[in-house]
């Protein structure tokens, strides 16, 4: 093995270790709790999560025991739902009709499926939920990533919103435990009203079947040579074969049309490093539906204004002259 190779499988292997473990809540819910039991192709005895060795056209039921804690009877609503990756930076277990990327190996939906959603409990009871797994027959590298979604139901009261308090048990499907690179790509740029604000919006793709933990970016962009926005974001954790946003905002400024470059910087640990370049360009009518429907302090794009200015100084000295002129025919 030559020492470049040997290096390559160094920094593969630290990023995989690094990862964060793909548990959503650290913590159980104070009235309920979910508790996996793990099968005997768990890698991870030790972790809260399943962790699982599986096979092409695997079938297999997973259970995971529900119990409510409380002396009051609870409602429950149950769904796996593949991980996503949220434009705050999160890994997201809570999409249920959110869109697959093409990149995933396997589709996670019709992989992982509940026989059922709701469960009512009395005070004290426990319930054991399967999970059905059923593997198509593709073989794949990396980690394919969900989760079994738990929620409590509050009723509603008047007034008031219905309360949803949720744990999630990670999923973890993998055919071989050797690591993938993790890989990141620049997908496009442009103009969002992002909560209602004005927005540039920045979308990346990781299509490598790895998590990409504590992905930081640095970003910065240009319009007609001068700097616009200079932004060091909150690390991202990635979840594989996602797509995600990074959002940056104008300091509740509008959007300007223009020629715009974008110049990013994204790390992970000490051997994970891409740059990205792109030129993007708002037009006028773009500019305006977003900056239509956000909330912003000031307009900065005042050309239609200027105009109007012009024209009506045009205008005044036009006639200022004009009257002039025939004041010294007049005389």
């Amino acid at each position: 093995m030559t020492v470049r190779r040997l290096l390559f499988l160094l920094v593969l292997g630290g990023l995989w270790c690094g990862a964060p473990t793909p548990t959503q809540a650290a913590e159980q819910p104070g009235d309920y709790t979910v508790t996996p039991q793990l099968p005997e192709n768990q890698l991870q005895t030790t972790k809260s999560y399943f962790d699982l060795l599986v096979k092409p056209r695997q079938r297999q039921t997973l259970t995971v025991t529900l119990t409510n804690t409380s002396k009051h009877p609870a409602r429950f609503e149950v769904w796996a739902n593949p991980a996503l990756t949220s434009d705050n930076g999160a890994i997201d277990y809570t999409q249920r009709q959110a869109p697959i990327d093409s990149t995933v190996p396997v589709d996670w939906r019709q992989a992982v499926t509940l026989a059922k959603h709701r469960y009512a409990l009395v005070g004290g009871e426990k319930v054991t939920i399967p999970i059905t797994l059923n593997l198509p027959a593709t073989t794949f590298k990396g980690r394919v990533l969900g989760g079994l979604n738990v929620v409590k139901l509050t009723p509603r009261t008047k007034g008031q919103l219905t309360s949803r308090v949720g744990y999630t048990v990670a999923i973890v499907l993998q055919q071989h435990t050797a690591p993938v690179a993790p890989e990141l790509k620049l997908l496009k740029a442009g103009a969002q009203a992002v909560n209602k604000r004005p927005t540039l919006q920045l979308k990346f793709r990781n299509p490598a079947a790895t998590i990409i933990p504590n992905l930081k970016f640095h970003t910065t962009i240009t319009r007609q040579g001068k700097t616009y926005i200079d932004n060091h974001a909150n690390p991202y954790q990635v979840a594989p074969n996602t797509t995600f946003h990074l959002n940056l905002g104008l300091a509740n400024h509008a959007i300007v049309p223009g020629t715009y470059q974008a110049k990013v910087v994204a790390t992970s640990g000490k051997f994970f490093k891409r740059k990205f370049t792109r030129t993007f360009t708002i037009s006028r009518q773009q500019a305006a539906a977003v900056n239509r429907n956000t909330i912003h302090a000031t307009e900065p794009d005042h050309l239609w204004r200027n105009i109007a200015i012009g024209l009506v100084a045009v205008i005044l000295l036009g006639g200022g002259g004009w009257w002039l002129y025939r004041r010294r025919q007049a005389q």
